[in-house]
Parts: structure tokens; sequence; C-alpha cells
């Protein structure tokens, strides 16, 4: 309703615009109220936003065992890495063994030559790309 641009991978777009065009009846929103069809980009590959000496790198790492399109974000000055399912870390106790979504994620880091120190999970707590690869080297 802002006029905010929604960027996500090419497979992903239906949806998103479908999401965007649902009707908010019992508690109408800013959209519902002014409905106008939402600005919805495509990338393929990576896509990198920058101000100044900030960057914020998009990468789909799929398909993969998960999904066929996953986005992460990556801040390369602050070696960074958000993640949404494919590496979850508990909040207390241990560190469950890497499935084969979790072992594919590992390698296309590595793969793009993403130089990460600190991962930002959508579920859990930060963790750390030797985190990541302890559960991956797990027998």
């Amino acid at each position: 309703a802002q006029g905010a641009t929604i960027v996500t991978t090419a497979g992903n777009k239906p949806f998103v615009e479908q999401v965007a065009a649902a009707k908010h009846t019992l508690h109408p929103d800013d959209l519902s109220r002014a409905p106008k069809a939402a600005v919805v980009e495509t990338y393929a590959g990576k896509r990198v936003f920058s101000a100044g000496d900030r960057a914020v790198e998009l990468y789909d790492v799929g398909p993969n065992p998960h999904v066929a399109e996953m986005t992460v974000a990556y801040l390369p000055k602050e070696k960074l890495l958000f993640v949404a399912d494919l590496f979850s870390i508990p909040a207390e106790g241990p560190l469950a063994p890497a499935g084969a979504a979790t072992r594919e994620f590992a390698g296309k880091i590595q793969a793009l030559g993403l130089q990460v120190d600190r991962i930002a999970p959508a579920h859990g707590r930060m963790g750390t790309i030797e985190e990541l690869k302890q559960v991956v080297s797990a027998k």
C-alpha cells in the first residue's frame, strides 16, 4: 500500500502476488482499503542492494530437498548470512544432525565463495559457520 517493491524468485512470484491481493476483511489494512497490484520483481541467482558502503546480497540457493527456490540474505561486511529452514539452531540443547537440505545448503555456501562467520536462522538462536560445519561433518 505504501509502494514497496517485493523481490523474490521467479517461481514464487505468483504466490507472492496472490498473497498480496488477498482481502483482509476482519481487520482491513491500508491495502485492503485502497487496493492496488503489488509491485513484484524477480531475480535469478543473485541480486545486490547497496547504499554507500553497505550491501545486502540475495542468493537463490535452491533447488534443494526442502524447496525448489530459496532466498538467503548475505551481508558481506558483517559476514552474516540469514537463512530460513535450511539450518535451524535450537535456543537450548544440542544441534540436530544435518539432513540432506542442510548438507546441500553448506555446499552452496562454499560453492558461492561466501565468507560467512555468523548465521542468523529464522528459527532459533544466532549461530556460527563452525556450528554448520560441525553438524554437516557429524556421523
